[in-house]
């Protein structure tokens, strides 16, 4: 805003979801086909051009067969074939399952089933760079931990709260470096204390005071 011109105060006002008790469910990782002692990866979003859905692949490729990936929802229409490409090349075709949506409110006793969530936007889009969208705060609220590149608006809101790790860049020893990282964390319950201060925070109760104020 500041760029364009805009002098007036402005207050930010971000889309946290309302506090609520968290009901945790294994669900997704049977929809993911994940047994037990395997890992669950999470991608909570539509795969589309830019989305980081390719390095994700990549990535996985680089990591233990006890690795599984999740995309919650829909592939791009003109992408399906590459996704494919890329599954067959790297292998992944058992390791990857692409899962419907769910309603909103079974989403987040869902997405609590797996071990950690990847958001990777990349910033060549202007809006993934000051973007937090909700699955940030979705993740949050599952206990999930997440793992999202530096340099943008979410890689500072994830190290500053503590709930995550962030990749320095999208090569694929990077993402498969920092995601190995992230579930050896969660294994060891170093976010543990971060994401409970934040789900008590960060919610929608505490956040409705900008407009208030």
């Amino acid at each position: 805003l500041r760029e364009i011109g805009v002098t007036r105060p402005v207050s930010l006002l971000r889309n946290m979801r309302l506090r609520a008790r968290l009901s945790r469910d294994d669900q997704i990782r049977r929809d993911a086909g994940c047994l037990e002692g395997q890992t669950l990866l999470l991608y909570p979003n539509n795969v589309y051009e830019l989305g980081g859905a390719e390095e994700c692949l990549q990535a996985l490729h680089r990591l233990p067969a006890e690795f599984h990936l999740a995309f919650l929802g829909e592939v791009q229409k003109g992408l399906e074939a590459r996704v494919d490409a890329l599954l067959k090349t790297y292998g992944l075709v058992e390791r990857v399952k692409f899962l419907k949506p769910v309603q909103p409110d079974r989403l987040i006793g869902y997405i609590s089933g797996a071990d950690v969530s990847i958001v990777p936007l990349r910033p060549e889009i202007a809006n993934h760079q000051h973007c937090l969208p909700n699955r940030i705060f979705e993740s949050i609220a599952a206990g999930v931990p997440l793992v999202v590149p530096s340099g943008s608006e979410i890689g500072a809101f994830v190290q500053a709260h503590g709930v995550g790790v962030t990749f320095p860049d999208f090569e694929a020893d990077s993402v498969a470096e920092t995601l190995l990282r992230a579930v050896n964390g969660r294994r060891a319950g170093a976010f543990d204390e971060a994401i409970e201060t934040a789900q008590r925070d960060l919610v929608w109760e505490n956040e409705q005071t900008v407009l208030q104020e």
